[in-house]
């Protein structure tokens, strides 16, 4: 009877030795499948690894990380529906993973769903209060909708979390930029540059910063750097030219229009400005052939015909004028100055019927200046005359 009790406690330990042998090693190969995937995601081998977190979740359901790292593997994808499945299935298993609300939310926002991004980084600070991504993303958010109070919230609590962190600053600083704070929004490019001293961007933005604070020689230095980093900036050389015009350096700003034009020659404000500058160092002729050249690269820019015509009104060139004032008119039938200095062209031509009706149109939509010139010349008597 003892040997055969023996021999049964035997078989079952054998059983149980077997059950438990064949158990470790189906978990040994779901972890094995997970750790497979995620050396895999973090050498950006994406597809391979979503078939191993697929495994991986197929073998072991309950495994909210492998759902985590599926769904993060679905996002690097651009699978954004899938992504947010997978993190929904993460939550459900573990609703206090704070980065699974934040991933979600991430992937949210890029599916245009701004509500349910908020709410999502909302969540997870709320389970981690010291998640500076969620900082990050939520004031970016609220950045991008116009909140800027709410965004410079947002980034001041990423910067209490890390004080070091170049881009909490550097939004920041755009927020209060924004919001027309200057002075707040320097101090904020300030500390990115004590950051990062070749962080080009926040040189000219300080710049903008100072330009709008009347602060031109500042601005100027700053400009200076931004050039010094990047010869290609183009709105670095426009900003410094409009600088430089502050301080009657007009020669010098001329100079900085035409390389911003030399790195775009199809950037429409440089072009305005030199010839504004030209026409203001009373070289008319010359603002005259900017206009030219910049309706060659523009060839449907009014506002290029429009100034070009008033400045040939100046050179007396009428018949060139009316030609620009037409086809701005051609552009847009509704363009006031237009009508209207196409009228003081068809006066200097002698023909006021056709004046008159360019002063009616332009009164009709809002040039008060007309109304003189209507009383002045549009008379049966003052029409003979002017014949």
């Amino acid at each position: 009877m003892l040997y055969k009790y023996l021999q049964h406690v035997m078989l079952l330990c054998g059983v149980l030795f077997f059950l438990h042998s064949n158990n470790f090693a189906a978990i040994s190969q779901d972890s094995s499948f997970f750790k497979k995937g995620l050396a895999k995601f973090n050498k950006g081998i994406y597809p391979a690894c979503l078939d191993d977190f697929t495994k991986a979740i197929a073998k072991e359901p309950h495994n909210h990380e492998a759902y985590y790292y599926r769904g993060l593997t679905q996002m690097e994808l651009g699978h954004l529906d899938a992504a947010v499945a997978d993190f929904n299935k993460t939550i459900e298993l573990k609703p206090t993973y704070s980065m699974a609300f934040m991933k979600r939310g991430q992937t949210r926002a890029a599916q245009k769903d701004k509500k349910g991004a908020t709410e999502d980084y909302s969540q997870a600070l709320t389970l981690d209060p010291s998640n500076v991504e969620a900082y990050m993303m939520r004031g970016k958010d609220k950045l991008a909708s116009q909140d800027y109070n709410g965004a410079i919230r947002d980034f001041s609590g990423a910067i209490e979390k890390s004080p070091n962190l170049l881009l909490a600053y550097h939004q920041r600083g755009l927020s209060r930029l924004e919001l027309k704070k200057y002075k707040d929004a320097m101090e904020d490019f300030t500390a990115v540059i004590k950051l990062n001293n070749k962080y080009t961007v926040a040189y000219y933005q300080r710049a903008v910063c100072k330009i709008n604070s009347k602060d031109f020689e500042g601005a100027l230095l700053d400009l200076n750097k931004v050039i010094q980093l990047d010869s290609k900036d183009k709105m670095a050389y426009f900003q410094r030219a409009l600088c430089k015009r502050e301080f009657d350096y007009n020669r010098q700003a001329v100079d900085d229009y035409l390389k911003a034009i030399e790195l775009d020659a199809k950037f429409m404000e440089a072009y305005y400005q030199l010839a504004t500058t030209k026409h203001n160092m009373g070289q008319v002729e010359e603002a005259i052939g900017h206009y030219s050249d910049l309706i060659k690269v523009l060839p449907y820019n009014g506002v290029a015909y429009l100034k070009r015509g008033i400045y040939y009104i100046e050179v007396k060139q009428y018949e060139a004028a009316l030609a620009d004032f037409n086809k701005v008119l051609n552009l847009n039938p509704n363009e006031k100055q237009a009508h209207y200095q196409r009228g003081l062209t068809k006066l200097k031509l002698k023909d006021p019927d056709g004046a008159c009706i360019d002063f009616k149109t332009a009164e009709k939509i809002g040039v008060k200046e007309a109304t003189e010139y209507i009383k002045k010349y549009c008379k049966k008597d003052v029409h003979n005359f002017m014949k």
